[in-house]
């Protein structure tokens, strides 16, 4: 649970507004460091967090994450996220500042599932209690599921049109790979390629676009019984020490 929980933690640094990336570490797709607050219109005394906790729910994590690390980690992050909101709560009280943090749930795979509204993360905290088992479950029997990422950004851009422009637009995305929606191979292909391309000029990335939506990816890994298998994605194992897999959706 100590690796697990260093998910939320990341979770509370991105809210806070600073995800570091040691120097040494080369990522093409990561900054050495992003300050979220910058990019989020907020207005004067207010600070309104929207994390969207967004989980892939393809039937290939039935091999790469055999042991339901999602699901901690999902956990860890709600209740890492109620905690910083009560003691901003206390911070309110003592100051003219008012700090909010809304948490919806969602999973993605062939299609979108959304399964807990956009609530405060202290009221959320307690809603999801027994809840989490349900929400990772994955499909069973014949049923064949991908990895769709165009229903993950639609979804998302649905999600955040529920919620008003101020503030910042947090996603926490847990997947264990790419773009999958003809199964025949581990490799993106030409027609999957077209696909994600279409994406730039779709009205969800536009809206996310315009909304300057923030995401940070959580991979899901097979590695060995002592490897962590949540791993930031583009950057080290988490509880290694590191940060990355920071990025825009623009």
């Amino acid at each position: 649970m100590r690796k697990l929980a260093l998910v939320a933690v990341a979770g509370i640094v991105v809210a806070v507004g600073y995800l570091p990336v040691p120097a040494s570490q080369e990522i093409a797709a990561a900054e050495t460091g992003v300050a979220v607050t910058d990019n989020c219109a907020l207005e004067a005394g207010a600070l309104r967090f929207n994390v969207l906790l967004l989980l892939d729910s393809s039937l290939s994590l039935q091999r790469t994450d055999p042991r339901n690390a999602r699901r901690d980690g999902l956990a860890a992050v709600v209740n890492s996220l109620a905690s910083l909101e009560r003691t901003w709560s206390y911070l309110n009280e003592l100051s003219e500042f008012d700090f909010e943090i809304n948490i919806g749930v969602d999973t993605f795979a062939t299609g979108y599932t959304p399964h807990h509204r956009w609530q405060g993360a202290g009221a959320a905290q307690r809603d999801l209690i027994g809840r989490y088992d349900d929400i990772t479950d994955l499909p069973t029997g014949g049923e064949t599921t991908l990895t769709d990422y165009r229903q993950a950004l639609s979804g998302a851009a649905w999600r955040f049109g529920q919620v008003p422009v101020e503030g910042c637009n947090l996603v926490l995305w847990f997947t264990d790979g790419e773009h999958a929606t003809d199964g025949t191979s581990r490799d993106v292909s030409p027609e999957e390629w077209n696909q994600l391309q279409d994406l730039c000029d779709s009205d969800a990335m536009e809206l996310l676009s315009e909304r300057g939506v923030w995401t940070q990816a959580v991979l899901l890994t097979d590695g060995s019984p002592s490897d962590n298998p949540l791993r930031l994605l583009f950057g080290e194992l988490l509880g290694g020490g590191g940060g990355g897999g920071v990025g825009w959706w623009a």
